[in-house]
């Protein structure tokens, strides 16, 4: 991410960078702060069950904005049943049924999509129409850029009637003494209206007549329509549309933007509308996987992985750069600004981080740096008080919940995920950004690679000048290796990757030298693939041409050929790669550790990441020790 976009819009991470003393969080004082945060929230709650959108300030009767009213209430309804308040607990009841009452006409974004993720947690089957109904709405807003903005189309006068003859219903029933229907313990709900399904079915052509939206009102929108999914409503589609939204409008720097650059917007990437494009990359693949659970073994299609989704790992790294280390007592307290949104922020990066199932974000236990800013920043009434008002409340305690609301999406990638910022030995290369390279060597004029260091000048003997060394012309391989690696480096996106398939399989040293010299000119996530293409390329080598190629001048050839060992899965090459471990290189020798783990199956000798000289050493001798315990000696 750029340095304005970490920097400006979360200051609170630069108080906490830097600082020693970290532990691990205290539950004692989560629960507490949870409860003085629940206690504070029903305080604010008035007589009629709604809450007030600005923070200790009750509204006027018929002052209020009616749409921050439904959604705020519902914001606040769901977050007292996460922590474990009873749904028949009074704060709970006065606020479902004002929604129900309120929700008829209820047509902006925010509002319908927390109306139905709150009527979903009260699994009452009586709410099954009602639910239908908003998500119908919900649906209608989406247009064709796949997103939403603030207002979705509203019923039309017999749907309104129909709907409020219903809830009137239920209310009669409920005064006399019925207690409403519960739904199944599967959650396996009545069937669909018939008009529902056709209105689903209208909707599926038409699209919203604007192109107007934002990523805020869609990440809202989009786990909505997920949540609507246990209700048998046909929302896949729409979930589709938004997968290809955030595929396509991704930053260069891993981000996502408040609205895109192409509707209008700045375009800059900020940590909630980042965290906005995670979730919908998440749904996309649990749609996925959904619709290939259905088919048969013949007819099914490959195994999308979202491990090795481009989109989803740049994203976390950008989202792995926006937090930072829990600091323990050691730490300051935090001050947030009443502009600020960094309470919306730790619960959108709470949810996505829940939903890919990560206890770390670029190595960073985003849970304990979050808790420690909460707790740091709790109001002496409970509450805490940022930008949105009572919102921010009820952000903070599904934070320190680690609330989940889509249970369902979180068991669909459990384990399909690891977090791009551990070293992990994938189809050849380091996946860690944490390895930083040093400064490359220049590169000699007309090699084009970068790889050889120019030869030092001939020594002198005593009295005579140093002669100068005669300039290497590059052999025939040599020069195809450059034009293929120029070839490559200048090729537009669906070319670069067409050409990185082709050189690693292509017979021929200049497509090795090629992928090499192409890894110094390139950065990001083509850079990654290059250096896939190079390791896997290299597993077709002799045992005694990889050796030769672990001691290669290049690091990325050094790099690439340990990890290759790894995927070789041959063990005679453990001494080499423990010989490597103490390579000059961070990335050469965490590369050797890498390749260590995954042929041995052991782990914890290391050398961790940014080891020094005499730790790498520490290391090496711990495996030999081992090793030679391995063979008997």
């Amino acid at each position: 991410m750029t340095r304005g976009s970490r920097v400006g819009v979360l200051a609170v991470g630069i108080l906490l960078l830097g600082v020693t003393g970290a532990r691990a969080v205290d539950r004692d004082e989560v629960k507490k702060a949870i409860d003085r945060g629940v206690t504070a929230l029903k305080r604010l709650q008035g007589a009629d069950g709604t809450w007030p959108y600005v923070d200790g300030l009750r509204v006027p009767p018929g002052a209020a904005d009616p749409k921050k009213t439904v959604g705020l209430t519902a914001l606040a309804g769901l977050t007292l049943v996460e922590c474990e308040v009873s749904p028949k607990d009074p704060a709970v009841r006065k606020a479902a049924d004002f929604i129900r009452q309120s929700s008829v006409m209820v047509n902006d974004t925010y509002s319908l999509a927390l109306d139905i993720m709150f009527l979903d947690l009260l699994r009452e089957a009586d709410d099954e129409a009602l639910i239908q109904s908003l998500t119908v709405r919900l649906l209608a807003g989406q247009n064709t850029t796949g997103g939403w903005t603030y207002d979705c189309p509203p019923l039309d006068v017999r749907e309104a009637r129909q709907l409020m003859a219903e809830l009137k219903q239920r209310s009669e029933m409920v005064a006399r003494g019925g207690a409403p229907r519960k739904a199944t313990r599967n959650r396996d709900r009545g069937a669909i209206a018939s008009e529902v399904r056709q209105q689903v079915r209208r909707l599926s052509t038409v699209m919203a007549n604007t192109t107007a939206s934002d990523n805020s009102n869609t990440q809202f929108a989009t786990l909505a329509l997920w949540v609507a999914r246990r209700h048998r409503l046909p929302v896949d589609k729409a979930l589709v549309r938004v997968e290809k939204r955030f595929r396509a409008t991704q930053n260069a720097d891993g981000g996502w933007p408040y609205v895109i650059a192409a509707l209008g917007g700045g375009g800059q990437s900020t940590p909630s509308m980042t965290c906005a494009g995670l979730l919908g990359m998440a749904v996309g693949h649990g749609v996925a996987k959904a619709a290939r659970d259905k088919q048969t073994a013949d007819e099914g299609k490959p195994r999308r992985d979202p491990t090795r989704d481009p989109v989803v790992r740049a994203g976390l790294l950008a989202l792995g750069s926006t937090i930072g280390h829990p600091v323990g007592n050691n730490g300051p307290a935090v001050p947030l600004l009443g502009g600020d949104n960094s309470y919306y922020f730790l619960w959108s990066l709470e949810r996505v981080a829940v939903a890919y199932g990560l206890e770390t974000i670029g190595k960073k236990d985003w849970y304990s740096w979050g808790t420690e800013i909460l707790l740091k920043n709790q109001g002496q009434d409970g509450g805490w008080h940022g930008k949105w008002g009572t919102a921010d409340t009820c952000f903070g305690l599904l934070f320190l919940r680690r609330a989940n609301l889509a249970k369902d999406l979180s068991a669909t990638l459990k384990g399909q995920v690891t977090d791009p910022g551990e070293v992990t030995l994938r189809s050849g290369g380091v996946a860690s950004e944490g390895i930083h390279l040093q400064k490359l060597e220049p590169a000699i004029p007309g090699s084009n690679t970068g790889r050889q260091k120019p030869k030092p000048a001939a020594k002198a003997t005593q009295g005579e000048p140093a002669r100068p060394v005669e300039p290497r012309q590059p052999d025939a391989t040599e020069s195809a290796s450059a034009r293929l690696s120029a070839e490559l480096v200048r090729a537009p996106g669906a070319r670069q990757g067409e050409l990185i398939e082709e050189f690693k399989t292509h017979k021929g040293p200049e497509y090795t030298e090629a992928l090499v010299g192409a890894i110094h000119k390139l950065d990001g996530e083509t850079r990654e693939k290059v250096r896939d293409a190079l390791a896997e390329r290299l597993t077709r080598m002799t045992a005694a041409t990889l050796r030769d190629r672990l001691q290669d001048p290049d690091r990325e050839m050094r790099s690439a050929a340990a990890l290759a060992c790894g995927m070789k899965e041959d063990k005679t090459f453990v001494p080499d790669l423990i010989n490597l471990l103490t390579d000059p290189d961070g990335r050469v020798a965490q590369a050797a550790r890498v390749a260590l783990e995954s042929l041995t199956g052991k782990k914890g000798f290391g050398p961790r990441m940014g080891a020094s000289p005499d730790q790498r050493a520490e290391a090496a001798a711990k495996w030999r020790a081992w090793w030679r315990k391995q063979q008997g000696d």
